[in-house]
């Protein structure tokens, strides 16, 4: 999982998959209409079901609201759908004001796999895909064409402590961010909290036992 903050709208492109933050996005939304699409690339798109704080989250309906409510009946991978490699949080740039915008390069390195958890048959059997992060680069570097020919900082780290601090950090700027083509002045995350029907669900319940 990568999340790098370019705050002068400068070209990167993640190297495997995983999703690139840009710092002061809505200030670059307009000249980047046509980049977006060269940086779109589906093959380096993240699963959010990876990720346990993603895993409820779903693009807004059309009117913002949520898109789905869970039900009893409701398929497990419902929520399932991959988060765009490339998207943006923050202000939209306006001339002589400063807002305040994420500056923070980091990349989290870990692997993407399933994991099966249960007896070996249906239905307490469950297979779960779930990101296992790994290390975590941070430095001044942030990934962008100019960057190789300036000099900068980068340092690695594996301690378990950081590495699961920065991972949830990352979720949470995945959790705020927005599709790289938003037009929006301020921050408006267009990932939601999915809808319970507790009262279906709890109905179910009481029926099985």
């Amino acid at each position: 999982m990568r999340a790098v903050v370019d705050e002068q709208g400068r070209r990167s492109t993640p190297p495997r998959p995983g999703v690139l933050l840009r710092g002061g996005g809505q200030g670059i939304a307009e000249r980047e209409a046509g980049r977006a699409a060269r940086t779109h690339h589906p093959d380096k798109a993240f699963p959010n079901e990876a990720i346990w704080q993603l895993r409820d989250l779903m693009p807004a309906a059309v009117d913002g609201s949520a898109p789905l409510t869970i039900g009893p009946n409701t398929p497990e991978d419902a929520t399932a759908y991959e988060i765009d490699p490339v998207r943006v949080t923050g202000w939209r740039k306006r001339k002589g004001e400063q807002k305040p915008i994420p500056h923070a390069k980091l990349l989290v390195l870990g692997e993407v796999g399933a994991e099966s958890f249960g007896p070996d048959f249906w239905p307490d059997y469950h297979v779960e895909c779930r990101f296992t992060p790994q290390r975590v680069w941070f430095g001044s570097a942030n990934w962008t064409e100019g960057a190789r020919y300036h000099l900068e900082t980068g340092f690695v780290c594996g301690d378990p402590l950081l590495v699961e601090d920065a991972t949830s950090f990352v979720a949470e700027m995945i959790a705020f961010s927005e599709p790289v083509d938003s037009a929006c002045v301020g921050p408006e995350p267009n990932l939601v909290q999915v809808g319970y029907d507790d009262e279906a669900m709890a109905q179910a319940a009481a029926a099985r036992q």
